[in-house]
């Protein structure tokens, strides 16, 4: 609970710096490395970003939940995809419809119906 006080006290300009920072230091990393390190470094900034999702849930609580974990589902799945489909190009042949692909239109349909259900809520009068 102490951790959870001390991150709320930082203030948001903090917040705004760390991620400009970050953000750009993820890309100079992903410029300046070639072949497999930058292969590496994408497929955990996609599924890094799934666990933020998944951690905001659990710290924010929404009452709409449904929308926010299908969302997280879908970014988790693109990321899946993601490494699926350089597992295959490492081979030096991609079939016409790789394992990727099919984690790719799993988690479109996971954003749809993200979608979906956000606007239900809303119409609703619910807040997501």
């Amino acid at each position: 609970m102490r951790l959870r006080q001390s991150i709320v006290a930082i203030r948001p300009g903090w917040w705004l710096g760390l991620f400009v920072a970050s953000d750009l230091a993820a890309g100079g990393v992903s410029l300046l490395s070639r072949g497999t390190t930058s292969m590496l470094f994408h497929d955990a900034a996609c599924l890094g970003a799934a666990a933020a999702i998944a951690v905001g849930i659990a710290w924010h609580r929404p009452r709409a939940l449904r929308p926010w974990l299908l969302v997280g589902l879908a970014v988790l799945l693109f990321g899946c995809g993601d490494v699926a489909y350089e597992a295959d190009a490492a081979g030096g042949k991609v079939a016409l419809f790789s394992v990727g692909d099919w984690f790719y239109l799993g988690a479109n349909v996971a954003l749809a119906q993200a979608y979906l259900n956000g606007v239900t809520i809303d119409i609703n009068g619910g807040s997501w």
